[in-house]
């Protein structure tokens, strides 16, 4: 051993050999630095503040003997390729890092036990540990106890792979460099930990347990949870990214993820839920963001833990949203929705975890789909809305309301293609029933009311009942079921085996689109004030007659040709009372002979209590007392005037349009003022039984009125 010794500062040097105790006296004393190649401790040091301890050159140092504890209230310079070895055989041995003290890692080297598996050395850190050199990897190997100290990583990799128990944590780490927590071992935390910089703070393997609990409060993505597995109450102020190919595991008994920041999944490998037995969580608060950044998915830990259901709850209390990814994204954990919302951006995301939800809003973007059940059997309560071009999919499984649910989707949203309905459902915006799958409303005392529109849009239809139970569909007033689509609302007979449960109208039931048959194999009700609609094709009651009581029966006339006219085909009785109103459509112009069979039925009573029908038509019932089928047709006796459709300014032009009549005349005439019956000639044209364009220029004319006449 070598003394250079100055009057400002000492420098010790120690190559090999064995060091027992150097303590110099504090009072009046300046900087020393003790350089050590090899050495070894072998009791109680203290390195005193503002002295420095430099392990150099490629022998391992060591701390040894029975208990022993180096204090370091200065700063341990690890500069050599030498590791530093604590340990000695049966016995313990501490490396304390005082408040305010420094040690630093100056290159790749290590803190390891001397003798593994015999003795358990520990490092307590409560001043700074820092990894200022070497692009390799550094690593504390011995069990970590970092109680308030700071961890600093300007370069390289720092694994923290010996365990221990801590206690709050600020780490700096920067660009290009990296924090491993754990190593693959299983260290234990508590308090809260945080952070800066634009490196990386690592879980990418082990376990890392929260006991009694444990804060997190990261920002710029420096939590990296790319692996490894989360137990215990861990809490989430900042933001967590839940990275690479590798599963990130949520488990342990009564573990608890309170997310009251931001989790963004932008990894392949997907998060793990689930324990054996136990009580496990995933709470996003209200405010908080649990973001899928790509596809990929929260999945139950069956695989592993011998689980028969997706037991693992995901409390969504804040936003859940697939932010990008075209493909698929799933919530295979039981998810429980309390009044959160659900975005989708792009892609599928399928909650196929089951759960118990109330209340939600789901913003789907346009080619984005969000599917309620896939496959599975949720349960909902209170109100789901939303907004968005996209699609919010019942295509599988079974939705139950329970105890009800009101569906408040504005149109386009709520797709209904597949899938069972089941429970006490409110319908205030629109349900669209569409593809080709059948969407079934089935089970115990379930009644769908239908306060808005229900549009039926598909080629698979409905299927209504339940086995051995009360199954009703209430039509409210000013609410539509539209048929847009030669599609059939059906009831259970084949799969449950009981009679035809009751349609209920109070509203319209409308027959828009589609130029064959729409079928009604329910038991239909037509209740007072219940109107009914059909622009095209056949609207088939056939479950049951038809009373109209007192509500309108409209009929729309296409064309010439059957399809394109509407027609009511009831396969029973009809007790006439309400109104009929025939309109014309597509420019279509009936001509005198023409007739249109408007209602085809077994029988039927009483007359219409009006008429509103275009002029040059009439009415005729036409009863059969040889037990044939009735009918009531239109038939066209006079000239029909025209329809002026589709008046409009452009440009400089007045623009308007009417059917004709093969060979009818038209007379076009203009007025200036309505209050007189100064009607003047415009034009006349002879019809072609195609539609008519009109159009004048009204530039400089203040007002200019026109009708059209035959002839």
């Amino acid at each position: 051993m070598t003394n250079h010794i100055t009057t400002n500062r000492k420098t010790l040097c120690f190559a090999g050999g064995l060091l027992l105790n150097i303590l110099l006296p504090l009072a009046g004393r300046s900087q020393t630095t003790n350089i050590c190649d090899g050495c070894t401790i072998s009791s109680n040091y203290t390195n005193p503040t503002n002295d420095i301890y430099d392990l150099i050159g490629t022998n391992a140092s060591m701390l040894t003997g029975a208990n022993s504890t180096f204090f370091n209230f200065g700063t341990v310079q690890q500069n050599g390729s030498g590791a530093f070895l604590l340990g000695f055989f049966n016995a313990n041995d501490y490396f304390a890092n005082a408040a305010g003290a420094i040690y630093q890692f100056g290159t790749d080297n290590v803190i390891a036990n001397s003798t593994p598996g015999n003795s358990n050395p520990t490092f307590s850190n409560q001043g700074l540990v820092w990894k200022r050199g070497g692009t390799n990897y550094s690593a504390i190997e011995i069990p970590f106890d970092n109680v308030g100290g700071q961890i600093q990583v300007d370069t390289g990799t720092l694994y923290l792979n010996g365990g221990g128990t801590s206690s709050n944590a600020i780490f700096n780490v920067a660009l290009g460099a990296t924090l491993d927590l754990t190593g693959g071992s299983s260290p234990v935390w508590a308090g809260a930990i945080s952070g800066s910089g634009a490196g990386t703070v690592a879980l990418a393997e082990g376990t890392l347990t929260a006991s009694p609990s444990l804060t997190l409060d990261f920002t710029n993505r420096l939590f990296q949870w790319g692996g490894g597995t989360l137990q215990g109450v861990v809490t989430n102020l900042g933001l967590v990214t839940v990275s690479g190919t590798n599963v990130s595991t949520l488990i342990g008994a009564n573990t608890t993820f309170v997310n009251e920041g931001t989790v963004q999944q932008t990894g392949s490998g997907g998060t793990l839920m689930g324990t054996p037995g136990n009580n496990l969580y995933f709470n996003n608060e209200a405010g908080a963001t649990y973001q899928l950044a790509g596809d990929n998915s929260v999945a139950w830990g069956n695989n592993f833990y011998g689980q028969g259901q997706a037991s693992t709850p995901f409390v969504n209390m804040g936003l859940v949203w697939k932010s990008a990814g075209t493909n698929i994204s799933s919530m295979a954990t039981a998810f429980n929705n309390q009044g959160g919302t659900v975005k989708v951006d792009s892609g599928t995301l399928i909650l196929n975890g089951g759960g118990t939800s109330s209340n939600g809003f789901f913003n789907i973007a346009a080619g984005a789909t969000l599917d309620l059940s896939g496959g599975n059997s949720p349960t909902w309560a209170g109100q789901i809305t939303g907004g968005g071009a996209g699609q919010v999919e019942l295509a599988s499984g079974t939705l139950f309301a329970s105890p009800s649910l009101v569906l408040a989707a504005p149109p386009g949203l709520f797709q209904w293609d597949g899938g069972i309905l089941q429970g006490n459902i409110t319908n205030t915006g629109t349900v669209t029933v569409s593809g080709t799958n059948v969407s079934t409303l089935g089970g115990a005392n379930t009644t769908f009311v239908n306060e808005g529109t229900v549009i039926q849009a598909g080629t698979g239809g409905t299927l209504v009942g339940a086995f051995g139970a009360n199954v009703y569909f209430d039509n409210e007033a000013g609410a539509t079921y539209e048929f847009a689509s030669d599609s059939s609302i059906n009831w259970g007979n084949n799969a449950y085996g009981q009679g035809p449960p009751p349609f209920s109208n109070f509203g319209l039931v409308w027959k828009k689109s589609g130029t064959n048959t729409s079928d009604i194999w329910t038991q239909f009700v037509n209740n007072e004030g219940g109107a009914i609609e059909v622009d095209s094709g056949v609207l088939a009651i056939q479950g049951t007659g038809f009373a109209q009581n007192g509500g309108p029966l409209t009929i729309s006339l296409g064309g010439p040709n059957a399809y394109q006219c509407g027609q009511l085909a009831v396969a029973g009785p009809v007790a006439l009372s309400g109104p009929l109103n025939v309109i014309l459509a597509n420019g279509y112009v009936p001509v005198v002979g023409d007739a249109f069979e408007i209602l085809s039925c077994v029988s039927f009573s009483g007359t219409f209590s009006s008429t509103n029908v275009p002029a040059g038509m009439t009415v005729s019932y036409l009863p059969n007392n040889l037990g044939l089928t009735e009918y009531v047709d239109l038939v066209v006796t006079g000239t029909v005037p025209a329809q002026i459709e589709c008046p409009r300014l452009s440009n400089t032009n007045f623009t308007f349009k009417f059917g004709t009549a093969n060979g009818q005349s038209y007379t076009v005439q203009q007025s200036t003022n309505l209050a007189t019956a100064a009607w003047i000639f415009y034009t006349n044209i002879t019809g072609n039984g195609s539609i008519y364009q009109f159009s004048t220029p009204v530039s400089n004319i203040p007002r200019r009125f026109f009708r059209v006449g035959s002839p």
